[in-house]
């Protein structure tokens, strides 16, 4: 049976790697040229993995995560500053290969 203190380092373990795939996307969009579908691809394998470790807070991944890989894209591929006064964000995730459409 794993104790109390092992389950603290796996606990441990899954986040930090859990952040630097987060990290690794955040860099795919800063350093590369790679395509929005590209990089849609690996949000939403993020997002299992999410959904995965921290079922009960998928809020917090949609409201953190997705909003931070949108306000990257924004500022550094398409060269401005995110829009507060943008409709809201599409209901199905980011859509089809584009930028996702919600508010920063």
């Amino acid at each position: 049976m794993e104790s109390r203190a092992d389950q603290i380092e796996r606990e441990n373990r899954n986040l930090r790697a859990f952040r630097r795939q987060a990290d690794d996307i955040s860099c795919l969009i800063l350093n590369t040229d790679l395509p929005w579908v590209d990089i849609e691809i690996r949000i939403e394998k993020l997002r299992q993995e999410a959904r995965r470790l921290f079922p009960q807070r998928m809020d917090l991944f949609e409201r953190v995560y997705e909003r931070r890989f949108q306000r990257l894209w924004r500022q550094w591929r398409e060269g401005g500053e995110p829009d507060p006064d943008e409709p809201g964000r599409a209901e199905a995730g980011f859509g089809a290969g584009k930028a996702p459409e919600f508010p920063a």
